[in-house]
C-alpha cells in the first residue's frame, strides 16, 4: 500500500508476515533511526559503556562520562539493525516507510506490533516490581487485559524537510489503521515532552498515567499542568506516559 501525502513524499508499507525490508532498506532505517533520536527530546546520541546512560550530541563516542567511563555510539548501524529486525519479527508487526521519491530516500519510518497482553508488555518494558504493577493495573482500568497493539518505533529524519509537515501524524494514523483493521486497542508510549505527545493528543488518545501537559501547537512548547494522570507516575523515568486508544 502507498499513499501520497504532500508533493514528492510517499507512505509505503511494507507487505509480509514479517514485514521484511530491503537489506538497503534495513541499513537506511537505522540511519535514520541513530539520526532522529540524536536531538531534542531524547538526546541519545552516545552512550555510558557502563551505566547505560545517554548524552546528546555535544558529546562524542570516546569521551568520558561522568562517572569515568567511555561513551559510545548510541546507536551502532549493526546493533541497530539487529533490533529491527527482532522487532518485526513479533507478532502482527507492521513497518511502514516515509520516503522522500525525489531521491528514493527514506526520511522516516514506523512500526508496531502485538502484544499478547499487559503483563508480557510491563515485564519486558519496566525494571521494577511496582512499575510493572502498576502499568498492568492502569491499562486493566482501560478494559486491556488480553492483546493489543503497541505504537513501538517511530522516527523523522531530523532535517527541516522533513520536521514541522505534519508528516508524525500521517505515521500515527499508519499504525492506529493497523490496529483498528485488526480489532485491538492500541497503546503508545512516550514522553511528556517530545513531539509523540503532541501527535497522540491529536489522533484522540486518552492518557492513562504520567504528568498532563499543555501543548503550544505554534511555540513548540510543552507546558506542565501540575496533573498526573490517574496518579500514576512512572518512577523509572519520570516523564515518561501512556496513552490508549
Amino acid at each position: 500500500m502507498t499513499e501520497l501525502l504532500k508533493p514528492q513524499l510517499s507512505l509505503n508499507r511494507i507487505e509480509g508476515e514479517p514485514p521484511l525490508p530491503t537489506p538497503k532498506e534495513l541499513s537506511n532505517i537505522a540511519e535514520v533511526y541513530a539520526n532522529a533520536f540524536a536531538g531534542e527530546p531524547w538526546n541519545e546520541y552516545t552512550k555510558c559503556i557502563e551505566e547505560g546512560k545517554y548524552f546528546g550530541n555535544t558529546t562524542q563516542p570516546g569521551d568520558l562520562c561522568t562517572c569515568g567511563s567511555t561513551l559510545l555510539e548510541a546507536y551502532p548501524q549493526q546493533e541497530t539493525e539487529a533490533y529491527i529486525t527482532g522487532e518485526l519479527a513479533r507478532p502482527d508487526a507492521s513497518l511502514f516507510l516515509l520516503r522522500d521519491d525525489t531521491n528514493d530516500m527514506i526520511a522516516g519510518f514506523t512500526w508496531g506490533f502485538s502484544y499478547a497482553n499487559p503483563e508480557e508488555f510491563a515485564a519486558e518494558k519496566y525494571q521494577t516490581e511496582a512499575m510493572r504493577e502498576r502499568v498492568v493495573r492502569v491499562l486493566g482500568q482501560q478494559g486491556i487485559n488480553e492483546t493489543f497493539y503497541y505504537l513501538s518505533e517511530s522516527a523523522i529524519l531530523n532535517d527541516p524537510n522533513y520536521r514541522g509537515r505534519g508528516l508524525s501524524r500521517q505515521l500515527h494514523q499508519a499504525r492506529l489503521r493497523v490496529a483498528a483493521e485488526k480489532s485491538l486497542p492500541a497503546v503508545q508510549r512516550t514522553n511528556a515532552e517530545g513531539p509523540m505527545y503532541r501527535t497522540s493528543l491529536k489522533a484522540d488518545m486518552t492518557q492513562i498515567m504520567g504528568p498532563e501537559v499543555t501543548v503550544d501547537t505554534a511555540a513548540r512548547t510543552f507546558t506542565r499542568t501540575g496533573v498526573i494522570i490517574n496518579d500514576v507516575t512512572d518512577s523509572e523515568i519520570e516523564p515518561r506516559v501512556l496513552f490508549v486508544k
